[in-house]
């Protein structure tokens, strides 16, 4: 069998560059002869994988980095419609996605689940913009396109600053920017889980589509409420709170994971279209997606396999971990 390291070595905490031995470790140990390939600069993995990858050669493909990272394997595997199951080793600042599939924050425990985990189904997210009338390209996403207060911290903060402040960077952003960030008028258009074709209306300070019960450390959902794979992402809009008293529900909401439907807006859409009264920028997978006019967004249903903890496996991480390494 052969496999596939990425490392993004700057990811996070720079927890990446200890990695490589237990990785390659885990992989051997699981059976496979594997290539390392070490990450320069954003958009090297997305390359290295159109260039390099094609169907059948590679078993599994384990990637270690942060949200952006993982959306550039993901994304490039989407492109080419590769089926490979993808392993997720997280060292970057929030690790959503990580946290939402219940992948262990320990290197140790992660490498082996990589390795030999089990493989799951993935709904991926493919967005497409327009700015000043023209049309953009599709890009994939793989858990979150957001706009508005909590999403700017993901391309604006220096990725020292991230390394320093780490999860914080994101609360910090998200309580403060909630009451300071102007509103925009939004218009979507969106196909509900029954089929019916829906629209909603109104000044949000924020809005995500997102795949994940976490969304920047900050917006959590009820596990109960997702579902990875059945063809639907979640939606969410937030109006801007009118005074201290209303930021203070609109945070208390946000925290007990209490969604007051008379200040923050939430369904499920397999695909939604978006007009802004004005340009808004967008984030996806905590990467600059634009300054827009309009966006598209569509579910692909089950595009990409990602592998997560086997459950006989779960509470015997540790020993096995041990173990290997």
């Amino acid at each position: 069998m052969r496999a596939l390291l990425i490392i993004n070595s700057v990811a996070g905490r720079r927890r990446s560059r200890g990695t490589l031995y237990r990785a390659v470790n885990a992989l051997s140990s699981a059976g496979y002869e594997t290539t390392v390939y070490i990450t320069q600069r954003r958009g090297d993995a997305a390359r290295y994988i159109r260039e390099n990858v094609r169907e059948g050669f590679y078993d599994r493909i384990v990637c270690c980095g942060g949200d952006g990272t993982l959306n550039e394997v993901l994304g490039a595997l989407t492109l080419i419609r590769s089926a490979v199951p993808v392993g997720y080793i997280p060292t970057g600042t929030t690790n959503d996605l990580a946290h939402s599939l219940h992948l262990p924050s320990a290197v140790e425990k992660t490498t082996v689940i990589a390795a030999g985990g089990s493989v799951r189904d993935l709904d991926i997210g493919v967005f497409a913009g327009s700015e000043n009338g023209g049309a953009m390209s599709e890009r994939s996403f793989v858990y979150v396109a957001s706009f508005g207060a909590f999403a700017r911290v993901s391309y604006c903060t220096p990725q020292w600053l991230k390394n320093l402040l780490g999860h914080g960077a994101y609360v910090f952003d998200g309580v403060f920017s909630l009451d300071t960030v102007r509103p925009r008028r939004v218009e979507a258009e969106y196909t509900a889980a029954d089929g019916t074709k829906r629209v909603v209306s109104g000044n949000y300070v924020y809005g995500a589509v997102s795949n994940s019960t976490s969304v920047g450390g900050v917006i959590k959902y009820k596990e109960s409420e997702i579902d990875f794979a059945d063809g639907l992402f979640e939606v969410m809009l937030i109006s801007p709170p009118r005074g201290i008293r209303a930021l203070t529900h609109t945070l208390r909401c946000i925290k007990k994971r209490e969604f007051d439907p008379g200040c923050i807006e939430c369904f499920t859409a397999s695909d939604i279209t978006f007009s802004f009264s004005e340009k808004t920028e967008w984030t996806l997978d905590g990467e600059f997606g634009g300054a827009l006019d309009s966006a598209s967004i569509r579910v692909e249903p089950c595009a990409a396999r990602i592998v997560v903890a086997s459950a006989e496996k779960k509470s015997g991480d540790a020993s096995k971990a041990n173990a290997v390494l």
